[in-house]
């Protein structure tokens, strides 16, 4: 069986304030057909661009602390199979 789930695998930076562009890498990004979702934490990305079938940029949402990304297909949070890599939320107050 082949898995075709997105997976990420790295991110541009380990944190970020909302309205900042981060860059995921992972695989299988290409195939999601217009219908691909990245959450930080349970905070859905208002902004995703598929770069490739390894990247995608994406706009940090509002919110603080450290939260998993998750990449998936489709608008419905699903449990995640793959551990992902954190990212540490600024509240722009640096």
């Amino acid at each position: 069986m082949v898995n075709l789930a997105p997976i990420v695998t790295g991110l541009s930076a380990g944190s970020g304030a909302a309205g900042n562009v981060l860059t995921i890498t992972g695989q299988n990004f290409s195939g999601a057909a217009g219908h691909l979702s990245v959450f930080f934490g349970s905070t859905a990305s208002s902004s995703a661009m598929v770069l490739s079938d390894t990247g995608i940029s994406v706009m940090v949402p509002n919110g603080s602390g450290t939260v998993d990304v998750t990449v998936q297909i489709g608008p419905q949070r699903n449990r995640r199979r793959e551990p992902d890599p954190p990212l540490d939320l600024r509240d722009g107050m640096d």
